[in-house]
């Protein structure tokens, strides 16, 4: 049930960094350049990565981290981004990497 609920708000801030980072005609015309409505997705994506890991759901979370990667400007940031993505894949493949 628990999970269920995490899978479920996962999903829904998938939804929003998408919308975030693809962001509208008129607005992508007028007022936010694909830097801010990156860094406004970046969010969405790190919060719904962090549902997905806590409902046991990892490839949605390194998926959505894998974008946070694309959204991230800062080279210090990615790479920790990189590095927990790489965690979680460990964590899932546990007998490949031992």
């Amino acid at each position: 049930m628990v999970e269920a609920n995490f899978i479920r708000e996962g999903d829904k801030l998938r939804a929003e960094g998408d919308k975030k980072r693809k962001g509208s005609t008129f607005g992508n015309i007028f007022f936010n350049s694909k830097a801010d409505r990156d860094r406004e997705a970046l969010d969405k994506y790190q919060k719904a990565a962090n549902c997905y890991k806590s409902a046991n759901q990892r490839e949605q979370a390194v998926e959505c981290l894998m974008i946070c990667v694309e959204c991230e400007t800062e080279p210090q940031c990615r790479a920790t981004l990189l590095y927990d993505a790489a965690k979680i894949i460990k964590a899932v493949n546990s007998a490949k990497y031992h």
